[in-house]
């Protein structure tokens, strides 16, 4: 085991020595990146979630840590940009939108598309034509796009994460270890 899983093991009051609580280790451990920075995480959280058992009170932190870790990696700022941009360019030709009851890869200016691939992609993510230019209408538009935006990147990253794409090595050599102590 790792320095960081006889920590969490010793904050928490685990025995290693106890399968189900290895396996606990391990599991809140996987797909962390900074162990240290969790260890204090789990130091500092500790009391303040109260549930029955040790290994309940370890999950529960392990969750919430994976989670905020998760918000920081989003591009939060890419993603207010696209979404500003995009609903402007969507309130620009709402008018013809209106007029002409066309779709938005219709829409051209000096021959080229007014619309990128990955903008048509958004709107279609978000709704129909009719749903869109009523969002843009209330100001809604930017909102709908800017959580669009973070849910696609979130579920992106959640996949990645999924495959082990990232999986700390240190982990890695401890799953195998507990694995192999359990056969």
């Amino acid at each position: 085991m790792t320095t960081q899983a006889y920590q969490i093991a010793n904050i928490f009051g685990l025995d290693v020595n106890n399968k189900q609580h290895s396996i606990a280790i391990v599991d809140a451990l996987n797909g962390i990146d900074d162990l240290d920075e969790f260890v204090a995480y789990c130091r500092d959280g500790r009391e303040k979630i109260k549930f029955a058992s040790k290994t309940e009170k370890l999950d529960a932190l392990a969750y919430s840590y994976k989670k905020e870790q998760l918000e920081k990696k989003l591009p939060h700022d890419k993603a207010r940009l696209f979404a500003r941009k995009l609903s402007e360019k969507v309130k620009e030709c709402r008018h013809v939108i209106e007029d002409h009851h066309c779709q938005f890869w219709h829409i051209m200016v000096d021959g080229d598309h007014y619309f990128t691939k990955k903008e048509i992609k958004a709107l279609d993510f978000i709704g129909g034509v009719a749903w869109i230019v009523e969002l843009s209408r209330n100001n809604d538009l930017e909102d709908k796009i800017y959580s669009a935006y973070i849910s696609a990147s979130r579920e992106k990253f959640v996949k990645t994460k999924r495959l082990g794409a990232g999986t700390d090595k240190s982990v890695s050599a401890l799953i195998g270890k507990t694995v192999k102590d359990m056969k």
